[in-house]
């Protein structure tokens, strides 16, 4: 069935608060968002603010179309894992008992362990065949580590086992969904078969789909940039238009499902030096103006030189072991509206775990202090 012919809509919850579950990120879009609603309401005497029945503010909306653009390994497939596991996960996890309770079971059955998850669908797209799944899995025991420490720091009583975090982790997972198209062609018929697919996940299987990810956008660029050429002589209607077929049917699934689209992209030629923004976070967009006019937010993601310290040989080699064992990159949001945000530039690290947040990150942070200089 084309994409065409399905014209139902699913009923998204408008009260739902989204965010990435990066804090860095989400700042950078929300400080993105409040500037351009000022500008779009710049002329009106007042702004009503949105009202929301959360304090925790929303960074994304259902619909919304976000890029991680930079060069291979700067951290952009580890984002989208982050991203991912924190959907798949549940909100919330309890431990399951039989009808023969102590008052000891009792206590601990009415115990809940807050995992800060979705409990909605992912669909991943490996378009360079590299997603891995036992990366992802070992992210998630770590998230799910921390988060039971979270609940233990209040709550002393129980510790789930290590086989009860397995469960909840493998479980989780059965809410991925990974396409691995060899070829522009079909990756486009995966597309288009893609919200008759999404509505029978959601009916069979009881859960939504929240993210729609594509990793390494451009893995045909080169491919598909052939065709461009060739389509020209051959005046094959495809190959001339295949990256606006891309867009039109990507713009198709988004209103027929709502859903949010985040993909990852290569930067593939040197960057440019402009004032104010780091040498590395400039990099000139390498992708079709159809794509580029597509995307609403685009994160420009770079990864750290390894630093060289004024110390001792011997220790400056223990220096460096241990920055590469937990990378720092750095990363700015931009926008087609120029931003003032735009030059704004956020840290953050990556180590086995994934992604750093909160005191891990602080500590993570203080190795931009050193003195750097080469030996």
């Amino acid at each position: 069935m084309s994409i065409l012919e399905n014209k139902s809509h699913p009923s998204t919850r408008i009260d739902q608060i989204e965010r990435l579950h990066i804090s860095f990120l989400d700042d950078a879009l929300i400080k993105a968002r409040k500037y351009r609603n000022t500008a779009l309401h710049s002329n009106t005497a007042t702004i009503t603010p949105s009202t929301s029945n959360s304090h925790v503010e929303a960074s994304i909306q259902r619909g919304d179309v976000i890029e991680f653009y930079g060069p291979a390994s700067g951290g952009k497939t580890t984002i989208l894992y982050h991203i991912a596991l924190t959907t798949i996960l549940p909100p919330s996890w309890k431990r399951t008992y039989g009808e023969n309770l102590d008052i000891y079971d009792i206590t601990e059955a009415n115990t809940t362990i807050e995992l800060n998850g979705r409990g909605k669908g992912v669909i991943f797209f490996d378009m360079d065949g590299k997603f891995d799944i036992q990366r992802l899995y070992s992210m998630m025991l770590h998230y799910l580590h921390r988060q039971v420490e979270i609940t233990l720091k209040e709550n002393k009583i129980w510790n789930p086992t290590e086989s009860e975090i397995e469960s909840i982790a493998k479980n989780a997972l059965k809410r991925i969904q990974v396409f691995k198209p060899n070829s522009p062609e079909s990756f486009y018929a995966t597309l288009l078969d893609l919200p008759k697919y999404m509505k029978e996940l959601q009916q069979n299987e009881g859960y939504e789909i929240t993210f729609l990810m594509i990793d390494q956008i451009n893995a045909f660029y080169w491919e598909d940039k052939n065709y461009d050429e060739v389509g020209i002589i051959a005046n094959d209607t495809w190959k001339n238009n295949n990256v606006h077929y891309y867009v039109q049917v990507l713009r198709q699934i988004i209103e027929l499902t709502g859903v949010t689209i985040i993909t990852t992209n290569w930067a593939i030629t040197p960057p440019e030096t402009i004032d104010r923004i780091p040498l590395n976070l400039r990099y000139p967009i390498v992708a079709h103006l159809a794509w580029q006019s597509f995307v609403k937010y685009r994160f420009i993601i770079d990864r750290q030189l390894v630093p060289q310290y004024n110390v001792c040989r011997e220790e400056a080699n223990n220096l460096k072991v241990d920055f590469l064992s937990r990378s720092l990159f750095y990363g700015r949001l931009t926008t087609p509206s120029d931003n003032p945000s735009d030059v704004d530039i956020f840290q953050f690290g990556i180590d086995e775990k994934g992604i750093l947040l909160g005191d891990d990150h602080k500590l993570v942070v203080l190795e931009l202090n050193k003195e750097e200089v080469v030996l």
